[in-house]
């Protein structure tokens, strides 16, 4: 599963933070999002769909990723996978305690789940990377499943490396086309 990481400075491992849980996104690590030969990358069509690059035949300078074999990736490819990794690796913010203690009394645990956050940094001590597949994007986006905002800004298919695992990395310039009917559905 190759990858492309969109940036146009030097990539070097040195470069690379350690992952702190943040909201619903991480800080730190590296992101990526798998590699296609046509139309690039999930990120990429993102980015040409939302209309950040609103020219035609757009180079999009990056690096491509090839992960070693034995690469260990937490996978949410459905719904029912971010059930399960809200019960793994599920935590509450710490500001919003008290808030969670009384609706939980009120409604039940499942009315949690939209005060969970996933622990990324408890995650990375048993696994390299996150993948959130496209079908798991879809499927677990708002209006597509009772929402969960455990991925809000999270914006396609896209992978977060917690460490450098990679056996292969070469600068390139992609030039893709626009996916038909790419986008949330």
């Amino acid at each position: 599963m190759i990858q492309f990481h969109l940036k146009e400075r030097e990539l070097i491992e040195e470069f690379m933070k350690p992952i702190q849980n943040y909201g619903q996104k991480p800080h730190g690590g590296l992101w990526s999002s798998t590699f296609h030969e046509t139309y690039g990358s999930d990120w990429i069509q993102w980015l040409m769909c939302e209309e950040f690059s609103k020219e035609e035949n757009k180079e999009f300078k990056g690096y491509l990723l090839t992960p070693k074999k034995d690469v260990k990736l937490y996978t949410v490819n459905s719904f029912e996978d971010s059930r399960k990794l809200i019960q793994e690796y599920g935590y509450i913010s710490p500001s919003f305690q008290e808030a969670a203690k009384r609706i939980e009394q009120a409604n039940g645990k499942h009315a949690l789940d939209l005060w969970q956050y996933i622990d990324y940094e408890r995650m990375s001590l048993e696994y390299d990377g996150f993948h959130l597949t496209r079908d798991g994007f879809l499927d677990t986006y708002l209006g597509t499943q009772p929402y969960l905002d455990i991925f809000d800004g999270f914006d396609c298919e896209c992978t977060i490396w917690f460490r450098w695992v990679f056996e292969k990395i070469e600068k390139t310039i992609v030039k893709p086309k626009r996916q038909p009917k790419w986008g949330r559905g």
